[in-house]
């Protein structure tokens, strides 16, 4: 995926000594979405599974997770995940199953959302899954590709379709957690100041509204479940069946649904340079924040018309 180290270099070494590798390259990198749905496209297996750079399955993990399968007939296996540190050394459970299931797929959409209390849940993650490779053919099940949530999105459009989904408790999936990652750095007092300004939004009067490439369902129970619903007017998003997923096409629906046609009044705030570009195709000023996943660099190259550091700096422009 446009890669600049050598990576390319490394795989096409392992191709020459096994068959079944093939090195696909793209010469700009396009991002994660975009790279997994090439291979989802060249793929001829019976299953499909993806696995980022720095985590790992057990030895044993994609055997189990088949044979589950290939005994099933489910379109899907999951199995659990543990989350490894900065050494390798220190695992904790992240999502464990105790005894073998097979579920609808219906119902792993309720886990997925927690619309129920459970014992157990799913993760949107796709790296603890395999997939029936035709199931997502049939069903033209692909990531989106400008997004940073494409793992949500898959998943819930493959379970959306899925008839049977098998949970595989023997084997699991080893998630790298970087202790500076932007997730694991977000702390209490991020969120704290964000819930101050939204109270002070609304007391100030202020129309709110969420426009994100989440399915715009998941969303709503995703706000919902942290009780923030109380602070927006409204919540838009990806329709279920994949349209709408640039930041412009949300944008703007959320713009018509609200009847809002004085754009100068409006301000996106977003962390990622989706969240700019959707904002400057539709003539709105965009506010780049920086305590999400995007960096100052990469805001500014987009073109944000501001930048701030923390949320209480919204209320600069209020």
């Amino acid at each position: 995926d446009g890669s600049t180290d050598q990576t390319a270099q490394i795989v096409q070494q392992y191709t020459k000594k096994a068959e079944n590798i093939q090195l696909i390259q793209q010469t700009e990198n396009k991002g994660t979405g975009s790279a997994r749905n090439l291979g989802i496209k060249y793929s001829k297996g019976e299953y499909v599974a993806f696995l980022d750079v720095d985590d790992w399955m057990d030895m044993d993990g994609y055997w189990e997770i088949t044979a589950s399968l290939d005994a099933s007939g489910s379109d899907i296996g999951i199995c659990n995940i543990y989350t490894e540190y900065e050494n390798y050394r220190r695992s904790e459970i992240r999502y464990q199953y105790r005894h073998s299931n097979t579920i609808t797929g219906k119902f792993a959409l309720r886990l997925l959302c927690r619309v129920e209390a459970y014992d157990s849940y799913i993760s949107p993650r796709v790296g603890n899954k395999v997939f029936r490779s035709d199931f997502l053919k049939q069903y033209s099940i692909l990531f989106p590709t400008q997004s940073i949530w494409e793992d949500d999105m898959f998943t819930f459009l493959a379970f959306y379709h899925a008839q049977s989904v098998d949970l595989v408790p023997t084997v699991a999936e080893h998630y790298y957690q970087r202790e500076s990652s932007a997730m694991h750095s977000f702390t209490r007092n991020h969120i704290d100041c964000l819930l101050n300004v939204l109270k002070e939004l609304k007391n100030q009067g202020k129309l709110l509204v969420v426009a994100t490439s989440k399915p715009e369902p998941f969303a709503r129970q995703i706000i919902e479940h942290f009780h923030l619903m109380q602070f927006f007017d409204y919540v838009a998003g990806m329709e279920m069946d994949g349209r709408r997923q640039t930041k412009e096409e949300v944008i703007r629906y959320a713009l018509d649904t609200c009847r809002i046609t004085d754009k100068s009044k409006v301000l996106m705030v977003g962390d990622r340079e989706y969240d700019v570009i959707g904002a400057q195709a539709l003539g709105i000023d965009c506010l780049g924040i920086l305590y999400g996943f995007g960096s100052r660099e990469e805001l500014l190259e987009a073109g944000a018309d501001y930048i701030e550091e923390t949320a209480e700096g919204i209320l600069k422009y209020s």
